[in-house]
């Protein structure tokens, strides 16, 4: 299963990309990974906007350079995860967050336009296999 949303890289791409992630978990049955998944998304979806800037001022104008991001939300194999792609080249730094959630595999994917940073979280089932069994995300990331 699988979700995506397009969203302009301003700081209220922070709480759409948290109501995405809240309403699919809800419908795959996963609310109880909920709280962890915010958090999660909320860190990583502000740090690509403040990383690779909002457009000035807050309501763009006609004609402006506007970046956006693509959120995409997975689950498969026992894991949920979640990607922030955006177009530029512009490292994003893992969240200081993730040192809090040693489960949580965290990774960069270059695209042919762009970037993916994205996070995997094992469903509590999952917590006691070893890491190396965690399923990459799909494939457009990189893996397989």
């Amino acid at each position: 299963m699988e979700t995506e949303l397009l969203l302009i890289a301003q700081p209220t791409a922070v709480r759409c990309a948290c109501n995405l992630v809240l309403i699919r978990l809800s419908h795959w049955g996963l609310s109880h990974i909920s709280s962890v998944m915010e958090t999660l998304t909320t860190d990583l979806v502000a740090s690509v906007v403040r990383t690779i800037g909002s457009p000035k001022p807050d309501r763009p104008e006609p004609g402006d350079d506007i970046p956006l991001i693509r959120c995409v939300l997975w689950q498969r194999g026992g894991v949920v995860g979640f990607a922030v792609e955006d177009p530029t080249d512009v490292d994003i730094p893992t969240p200081s967050i993730a040192t809090f959630y040693p489960a949580v595999r965290w990774d960069r994917t270059r695209l042919g336009i762009g970037k993916a940073t994205w996070f995997v979280v094992p469903v509590p089932s999952t917590l006691t296999r070893p890491q190396s069994s965690i399923p990459l995300p799909p494939r457009r990331f990189g893996h397989v």
